[in-house]
């Protein structure tokens, strides 16, 4: 699978990594006319950069990082995958703690880029995903799946369904048995 530049070419689709929310839409703009039907996903819900800033920054930088969700959201052949939130670049600064973090905590933390990313996107286009070992900078691989789990508590038997698996076997065209 080649990559450049956070580009991901897979069968049937195109992960986005590494580039900021913004500047996607306007890249996607010039390659739908030329292949309308295919499918772009959306890596770690494109990262939201919260490393040594003020509250007050990084209230800012939530804001603009939702807005950009929101709009890129707007495109029907755009997946989301919600996760990644255990990197440093987030700017929860769990990397920098000697105790062990639960759930309940990443789940304080990580509950409005999960809920935003969804309420952009919908149940239908959003995967969960671990972005394991990166993710381990800030918790274990169980605490992680947990906190997810704990945020969409509320979530339908359905929903959850479609966000731990039924989304990404149809994104990547998986046959999964009982999917």
């Amino acid at each position: 699978m080649p990559s450049v530049i956070g580009v991901r070419v897979m069968p049937g689709a195109i992960t986005l990594a590494r580039i900021p929310a913004e500047a996607i839409s306007t890249a996607m703009a010039r390659v739908k006319p030329i292949i309308p039907r295919l499918t772009f996903v959306l890596n770690h819900m494109g990262i939201a950069i919260g490393i040594d800033m003020t509250t007050e920054e990084k209230a800012e930088v939530f804001r603009t990082w939702s807005a950009s969700l929101r709009k890129l959201a707007e495109r029907p052949n755009v997946m989301c995958k919600v996760g990644g939130l255990g990197m440093p670049n987030w700017g929860f600064q769990f990397e920098e703690r000697e105790d062990v973090i639960g759930y309940h905590e990443l789940a304080r933390a990580w509950r409005p880029y999960v809920e935003t990313a969804i309420e952009a996107f919908g149940v239908n286009r959003c995967m969960l995903e671990s972005n394991f070992p990166p993710d381990g900078r800030s918790g274990g691989f169980v605490p992680l799946w947990n906190a997810y789990k704990y945020i969409l508590r509320n979530c339908s038997a359905d929903e959850k369904l479609g966000l731990f698996a039924r989304n990404a076997a149809r994104t990547y065209r998986l046959d999964v048995p009982g999917i």
